[in-house]
């Protein structure tokens, strides 16, 4: 009677050892299109190249005369070549081994990255929130612009408190300087989450004052909890930018 096949017998065939690279997101991105995931796809493969034992196939040379060696490094090399879309296939093709494609990768996806980093950040100084459009979607554009910055920042930290409490206070329009007045008197730091919770209280208690007083609901809007409307003659609200609401504003740096 034979014995059931076991791991020692049969040892992990190469679509086996793979298996677990199908719920990450492929690699992609273009300067065209200003965007790449390489940061946070590179630390997922090298998380799974480390789980299976196969991390030294792209921070060692390959020695060729070693059968096992070679074997774990078509397995790595099958892993990155899964893991990526196939536009992405040009940048790794040359390589002979895991090691090579691995180190071909940086260059095009680091550019790529100040590039579209770039892109993003004058989005996000562009962005504006209209008076009466819907704050939380507004939020949602601004994180997800932030997110995406981040993704694309080599340090993988992205835009610090400071900046953004910045960037969205110049998104907003002058009915909300009341607002941004009364939290930067706060005596502790403000912090995005902090900012944007209370831009959505205040939106939310302007919505209620319309249904509440449709006469005045044009009124109310435009004036919030605040009656009185301040002037807007160069008030220092961008911290280390130097953003003036109605002035000028300093050059950024990237």
């Amino acid at each position: 009677m034979s014995t059931p096949p076991t791991s020692e017998t049969n040892p992990p065939t190469s679509s086996a050892t793979t298996s677990l690279t199908q719920s990450i997101q492929k690699l992609d991105g273009s300067i065209a299109a200003g965007k790449s995931n390489y940061q946070a796809w590179r630390f997922r493969v090298i998380h799974i190249l480390k789980e299976k034992g196969l991390l030294t196939a792209i921070e060692e040379e390959l020695d060729k005369s070693d059968s096992k060696a070679v074997a774990r490094d078509n397995v790595a090399f099958t892993i990155l070549t899964r893991n990526v879309k196939d536009a992405q296939i040009t940048h790794i093709q040359e390589g002979s081994t895991a090691k090579e494609a691995w180190e071909a990768l940086p260059t095009v996806h680091e550019g790529i990255g100040a590039t579209g980093r770039m892109v993003l950040m004058q989005r996000l100084w562009a962005l504006r929130l209209v008076e009466g459009e819907d704050m939380a979607e507004h939020l949602n554009r601004f994180r997800e612009l932030a997110n995406q910055v981040q993704s694309l920042s080599g340090n993988g930290k992205g835009i610090d408190q400071n900046e953004l409490v910045t960037l969205l206070s110049w998104s907003l329009p002058d009915s909300y300087e009341p607002i941004m007045m009364a939290l930067q008197s706060r005596a502790d730091e403000l912090t995005f989450d902090t900012f944007a919770g209370r831009l959505l209280q205040e939106s939310a208690r302007r919505q209620v004052a319309q249904v509440r007083q449709p006469d005045l609901g044009q009124n109310t809007s435009s004036g919030g909890a605040f009656t009185a409307k301040y002037p807007m003659r160069g008030r220092n609200i961008g911290g280390r930018y130097g953003l003036r609401r109605g002035g000028m504003r300093t050059p950024m740096t990237f």
